[in-house]
C-alpha cells in the first residue's frame, strides 16, 4: 500500500513534538554546505562525543572550512580544516598519533584524503598521488570514497583503512573515452603509505564503499561494485587475502546488470537469515534491492522499484514484529536531474515482500537512521531527512526541509526540524551526547539558492528529544555503529 502522509502532526504519537530543551543547539556557518553526515566522538576529553563534518563551497571551490568539528555539548566550533574541494565524506576515526585522542580520517573530491589530528584540526598526513601513469598507483587520482578501518596490517601500532577511488568528474553521461577504471587499495593509517592497490577488474569506474563479511567456512571477503548513476556496473566479492596480495583480478562476479546503472550505494551486512552467518543486501542504482546468503552469495530474493534511482544505503532494523531484521529504502522517482519525488520502501528481510510505501517530498539522497518506534518499543522505526519544493526544479529558493518519522504504521512530520532550507544527501546521527538517557538528533540543513545541488550557507543542528536512547538496538549514522556497514545486534542472541 502507498501511503502519502506529508503533513501529519507529531503531536498524534507518544513520542510528543520532539520539543527542543536547553540542551539543543544550532550553528550558523555562512557561504559553505554539506553533502556529508556528522559522526561523533569525543576529541576534546570531557567524556562527552563531539561532531565532525565534511562541508564546502560549490563543486570546484576551495574554501577554509572544507571539515568543520563542532563542541557535542555546546555547538562551539573547536576547529575548522580548509579544502580544494568538497569534502562528502564522513568521519572514520581511530588513534593515529597514539595520544590517546581519536583523530579522523575525511575524503572528498579530487583525491582529497586528509588525516587530521582530533584534538587541533592539523594534517597528520595528506594523500599524494604516486604517479602520473595510468597505473594502478597512477588511477588513484579521482574521488575518495568513505574507508573502511582495518587491522594493523603493516605492525606499525596504527589501524589500516580500505578505501575506492574512482569517478571521473570530466566524463559526462555517455562519455566512454574519460572514464577510468577505480581502484581498491589498502593504506596506512599511520602515514597514508599506499600497501597495495588494484584496478577494478571490469576496467570501469567505481563509487561504492566495500565492506567485509564472511562466508561460510569463515573466509573473509571484500565486497565491492562498479558502474554508476549512467554506466552499467558488476557487483564483486573477493578474497580478502587476494588484495593483501596486490591483485582483485580474480575477484567473483556476483550480479552483473544492464540496465544503464550500476553500484553506488554501500551495502548493508548482517545475519537477516537468522542462521549465524553473514548475508549481504546490495541496491543498484537502477532500482533493484537484492539479498545475498552469505556463506555461498546465493541470491535469497530481489525487489524491483521500477522507476526508481537508489544512491543511498539502505537502513537495517526490526519493523515488522516477526524478529527478523528488515529494511527501510528511500529512494527518488525517474531520472537525475528530473527526479519528480520521493519514495521510501520497507522491505521484509526473510521474504523480500514489499511491506509498506510511502510518498514523501522531492528528490534528496540521504540515508535514514533506525530509532525506537513510538508505537511499540519492542520495534524500531525511521528518521530520514526530506525536501519539499517544485520537483521540476524551477523553484528551489523555497525549499522547505524536516525530518520524518516513518513506520509501517505510520508517517509524520517531526515539526521541530521544519524550516526554509534543504538536506541532500546528510543522513542524521542519533544518539546521547551528555549521557541523559534522551536521544539527540544531529543532522544538517543548507541554506536555499537557486539550484538545489547549490551551497551559500549551513547551519548544524542538535535536537535533544524525549526518547528513551538504548543505542545497541538502532543504526545511529550513515554507514552504521561503526561505520564499516555491520548490524551485528541481533534479538535473538539477546533472548538466548
Amino acid at each position: 500500500m502507498r501511503r502519502m502522509l506529508l503533513f501529519l502532526f507529531c503531536g498524534i504519537t507518544s513520542l510528543g513534538c520532539f520539543t527542543e530543551s536547553i540542551d539543543s543547539w544550532e550553528t550558523p556557518i555562512p557561504d559553505i554546505g554539506s553533502h556529508g553526515s556528522p559522526q561523533m566522538a569525543d576529541i576534546t576529553g570531557d567524556g562527552f562525543v563531539d561532531v565532525i563534518l565534511g562541508t564546502g563551497q560549490n563543486e570546484f571551490q576551495p574554501s577554509k572550512h572544507g571539515i568543520v568539528a563542532l563542541d557535542g555539548l555546546s555547538g562551539d566550533t573547536l576547529w575548522t580544516h580548509p579544502c580544494i574541494d568538497q569534502m562528502y565524506g564522513s568521519a572514520v576515526y581511530l588513534d593515529i598519533n597514539s595520544d590517546a585522542t581519536l583523530d579522523a580520517l575525511m575524503v572528498g573530491r579530487d583525491k582529497q584524503l586528509y588525516a587530521i589530528d582530533g584534538k587541533t584540526g592539523k594534517d597528520l598526513w595528506v594523500y599524494e598521488l604516486y604517479s602520473n601513469q595510468y597505473d594502478p598507483l597512477g588511477l588513484a587520482r579521482f574521488n575518495f570514497y568513505n574507508p573502511l578501518r582495518l587491522e594493523d596490517l603493516d605492525a606499525d601500532g596504527v589501524e589500516d583503512f580500505m578505501i575506492i577511488n574512482g569517478g571521473n568528474v570530466n566524463a559526462i553521461p555517455g562519455d566512454t573515452i574519460n572514464r577510468y577504471p577505480g581502484v581498491l587499495l589498502i593504506t596506512s593509517g599511520a602515514n597514508g603509505d599506499v600497501i597495495v592497490a588494484d584496478t577494478m577488474p571490469d576496467g570501469k569506474e567505481s563509487y561504492m564503499t566495500p565492506a567485509m563479511y564472511r562466508d561460510g567456512n569463515g573466509a573473509c571477503h571484500i565486497l565491492f561494485g562498479t558502474g554508476g548513476e549512467s554506466v552499467t556496473g558488476t557487483l564483486y566479492t573477493v578474497p580478502f587475502d587476494s588484495l593483501l596480495g596486490g591483485s582483485i583480478q580474480s575477484a567473483q562476479s556476483i550480479y552483473s546488470i544492464n540496465n544503464g546503472h550500476g553500484f553506488i550505494a554501500p551495502p548493508v551486512v548482517s545475519d537477516f537469515t537468522n542462521d549465524g552467518y553473514d548475508d549481504f543486501v546490495i541496491l543498484d542504482h537502477g532500482g533493484e534491492v537484492i539479498l545475498f546468503d552469505g556463506q555461498n552469495r546465493d541470491q535469497r530474493w530481489k525487489v524491483v522499484l521500477n522507476d526508481i534511482e537508489l544512491n543511498a544505503q539502505a537502513t537495517p532494523g526490526y519493523f515488522n514484529g516477526d524478529g527478523t531484521l528488515d529494511l527501510f529504502v528511500n529512494g527518488a522517482k525517474g531520472t537525475w536531474p528530473k527526479n519528480t519525488g520521493s519514495y521510501q520502501f520497507f522491505i521484509d528481510g526473510v521474504t523480500g515482500e514489499i511491506i509498506e510505501e510511502f510518498n514523501v517530498g522531492c528528490a534528496g539522497f540521504a540515508s535514514a537512521v533506525s530509532i525506537p518506534s513510538s508505537e511499540n518499543t519492542e520495534l524500531s522505526a525511521v528518521l530520514l531527512p526530506v525536501n519539499e519544493y517544485d520537483c521540476r526544479r524551477n523553484n528551489t529558493f523555497y525549499t522547505t526541509t524536516w525530518l520524518q518519522y516513518f513506520s509501517i504504521d505510520t508517517s509524520y512530520q517531526l515539526m521541530a526540524t521544519l524550516e526554509a532550507g534543504k538536506n541532500i544527501s546528510s543522513t542524521p546521527w542519533v544518539g546521547d551526547i551528555d549521557f541523559d538517557n534522551k536521544m539527540d538528533i544531529v543532522y544538517v540543513v543548507n541554506a536555499n539558492v537557486r539550484l538545489i545541488q547549490e551551497f551559500l550557507g549551513m547551519k548544524i543542528k542538535r535536537l535533544e528529544t524525549d526518547i528513551i536512547w538504548t543505542p545497541e538496538m538502532f543504526w545511529d549514522s550513515y554507514l552504521g555503529p561503526n561505520t564499516d556497514s555491520r548490524f551485528d545486534f541481533h534479538k535473538s542472541s539477546v533472548n538466548e
